[in-house]
């Protein structure tokens, strides 16, 4: 890998070749720290030239260079155990994300793909918009595709992309859903290759969870291997905001606002029979933070299960004898259920398209066990089950999500035009950084049950998963734990990793 630093030139014209030397990735080693490196057009094409960014002749634009990197660890401590995110292997920092004044592409020449792949996502259509805006207006692309129905959409026999302009994408972040359609699988390479030399694409960006960047991998090595002259960068897109290393995807707080209003929901019909139980089954394939963040923002939850943090079910301190003696004492109970929750108990039925685990609906097997087990101690009640999947993904982004979908694109198109492949963006400690996506596809991000925000959840919840519930006395927010609770470590730390299966 190319370790020669960018000397931006000064560029006289907009759009005008620059003179020698061209556009090269950032130096990996700043001083004593060591920056992730990230894959450059100019290692498979080492004559490229440069190019002065257009944005000079719009406004006084300010520009990031690549001497600037985000550090890991923004706390001073030294035991590795509270630091705050992922270990970043061997490396200490991450390249800074932004526009550069010079560039590697002629603007004028450039076509671009964008292409949105898996299930819908709160934020979808305010990324495609921010995208068209940046490139044609920020940057004046020739072309800008759409790719309809995902990675379908490179068979134009099947379906002709979209030709996408800031005309016809205003204001698109108003509406739900995606205006290019969607589809999961469907990635053929011979398909994908020529339809990027025919159409003569720089770039392409690829909007979806790991899976889909997966395949943004392979589409940079198939432009890598061919020696074409495109990048391909990636742009986090998952509700359940489990993404390695990033502070949060879009999506993420739209999900916990949406399901804040249907745990208001549960707790209305719970509280209106005897023995009522709201039980609101919430998405969370692998990990529990839209479970976790909703049960926080909302101070009616008596118990959050999550898929980090295994729970009994029966005997002397499991979630059925707890619930009795909850709904005896407050005659109504609030549970918060993530979809991969309780693994120990529900079996994984099988994969989907992409390999993930599908497991048996965590709602209704926890119904159908509550019920049960009434049955059996002739106790009476009802459960009220709410899943608010299909609702809170086909809503439009709110304000804070628009807000980190307008970043996102930004960043992202910035990090292509400086030439850089292989890649994804996002937020690092509030800032936007450029990473791998072999890194980030490595594994997926957990809620850490000895971190700061957990600790804050299990203050205010009735039921602690994880921990026997000897006593049947005490307040709603809970003497309901066991000494080894009360000294325990309150870790720093607020996201685990786990490999990829």
């Amino acid at each position: 890998m190319s370790v020669k630093f960018d000397v931006a030139a000064t560029c006289e014209t907009e759009g005008s070749a620059a003179p020698e030397p061209s556009v090269r990735p950032a130096l990996w080693k700043q001083g004593s720290h060591s920056v992730v490196p990230c894959e450059h057009i100019s290692e498979w094409l080492p004559d490229l030239s440069s190019y002065c960014n257009p944005m000079s002749t719009l406004r006084n634009q300010q520009y990031r260079n690549n001497s600037e990197f985000i550090l890991q660890n923004v706390s001073g401590n030294n035991d590795p155990s509270l630091q705050s995110r992922q270990k970043l292997e061997e490396y200490d920092a991450i390249l800074r994300a932004g526009p550069r004044k010079s560039i590697a592409f002629n603007p004028r020449t450039v076509n671009v793909c964008i292409v949105n792949t898996g299930g819908l996502c709160p934020g979808l259509n305010s990324v495609i918009e921010e995208l068209v805006r940046t490139l044609c207006l920020s940057y004046q692309v020739n072309t800008v595709y759409g790719m309809r129905y995902g990675f379908r959409g490179f068979d134009p026999a099947e379906v002709e992309p979209m030709i996408l302009t800031p005309a016809n994408t205003v204001n698109i972040h108003q509406k739900g859903g995606t205006i290019l359609g969607t589809c999961r699988g469907h990635f053929d390479d011979n398909k994908i290759r020529t339809f990027l030399q025919e159409r003569q694409v720089k770039m392409v960006f690829v909007i979806g969870g790991d899976g889909s960047h997966r395949a943004a991998m392979k589409i940079h090595t198939i432009c890598k291997e061919a020696k074409m002259e495109c990048v391909v960068v990636g742009i986090p897109k998952t509700i359940d905001n489990d993404i390695l290393y990033f502070d949060k995807t879009f999506g993420f707080d739209t999900a916990v606002q949406v399901a804040s209003q249907v745990i208001d929901c549960a707790f209305t019909e719970a509280s209106s029979v005897k023995n009522g139980v709201g039980l609101v089954k919430l998405m969370g394939r692998d990990s529990g933070f839209v479970a976790r963040n909703a049960a926080l923002s909302n101070n009616v939850v008596d118990a959050c299960l999550i898929p980090e943090i295994p729970f009994e079910v029966h005997g002397d301190g499991g979630f059925l004898e707890w619930l009795l003696a909850h709904l005896e004492r407050c005659q109504h109970a609030v549970v918060v259920i993530s979809e991969a929750a309780a693994q120990e108990h529900v079996p994984v039925t099988g994969k989907d398209s992409t390999g993930h685990n599908v497991y048996e609906d965590t709602g209704k097997w926890l119904k159908k066990t509550i019920e049960a087990h009434w049955k059996a101690t002739e106790t009476e009640g009802k459960v009220f089950l709410i899943d608010p999947s299909y609702l809170i993904r086909s809503v439009p982004a709110n304000s804070g999500d628009n807000m980190l979908c307008i970043q996102l694109a930004q960043a992202a198109v910035h990090t292509a035009f400086s030439g850089y492949s292989g890649v994804t963006v996002g937020k690092f400690h509030d800032l936007f950084g450029i990473m791998p996506i072999n890194m980030v596809v490595a594994g997926s991000r957990k809620v850490n049950p000895k971190g700061s925000l957990w600790q804050t959840v299990k203050s205010r919840l009735a039921f602690y998963p994880g921990e026997r519930h000897l006593s049947k006395k005490g307040t709603r927010y809970g003497s309901w734990g066991t000494k080894e609770q009360e000294d325990e470590e309150h870790e720093e730390e607020e996201e685990v990793i786990t490999s990829s299966s």
